[in-house]
């Protein structure tokens, strides 16, 4: 006789309607720790789900980043952890500030590079604009230089007192200033710069 056909026995007597009471409770327990089981098994499921992409995530960001931040580490020594409680959902959502924070981060340094390298290419414009005057305004100076010689020569040759002063060079145009960055430790640029001083330095000696 099947357990169904038990339950449908009709009792005739005190201790018969006593056992199919206790065998009716007893059948309802069983069904709702099997439903309760399945429940925790998808529950399990999903949480080792979750927590395999989390630590895909981590193990990018820490390869990635080259050194290693307590503050990403779900499960530090490797172990197997039981995924329920406060313990885990405050370790999920530390280690989702700290992600957030890291991209927020990176998107500033991004913006600070390209922002460092748009100034260093108006700069390079600038010290060429300069250096094109410099040339120029050097081109002027040495036919004045020559113009001024030869009126020299002429005066000495007719002994006439010839007073007008050797032209000079005068002010070049300031150097212009290289844009720092604050993160990179390059050195572009610095070749310009070191031009634009030389160039000064010739103008205010001659």
């Amino acid at each position: 006789m099947s357990q169904v056909d038990v339950l449908r026995i009709e009792p005739k007597t005190r201790n018969e309607v006593a056992l199919l009471a206790a065998l009716r409770e007893a059948e309802s327990q069983v069904t709702f720790y099997k439903r309760r089981t399945m429940e925790l098994q998808a529950m399990n499921i999903l949480n080792e789900s979750y927590c395999k992409t989390l630590l895909d995530q981590l193990a990018f960001q820490e390869e990635k980043k080259g050194q290693k931040k307590e503050k990403g580490k779900l499960m530090g020594d490797g172990l197997p952890v039981l995924l329920s409680g406060d313990w885990f959902f405050e370790r999920v959502v530390e280690f989702e500030a700290w992600q957030q924070q890291e991209g927020e981060e990176k998107a500033a340094r991004l913006a600070t590079r390209e922002g460092h390298r748009l100034a260093l290419e108006e700069y390079r414009v600038q010290v060429e604009a300069r250096k094109e005057q410099i040339a120029a305004r050097r081109a002027e100076w040495a036919e004045e230089k020559r113009q001024w010689e030869e009126e020299k020569e002429a005066a000495k040759a007719v002994k006439r007192k010839f007073s007008i002063p050797k032209p000079k060079l005068g002010k070049l145009p300031p150097v212009i200033p290289r844009p720092r960055a604050r993160e990179t430790g390059g050195d572009s640029g610095d070749e310009l710069a070191d031009v634009d001083a030389d160039d000064d330095k010739q103008g205010d000696s001659d």
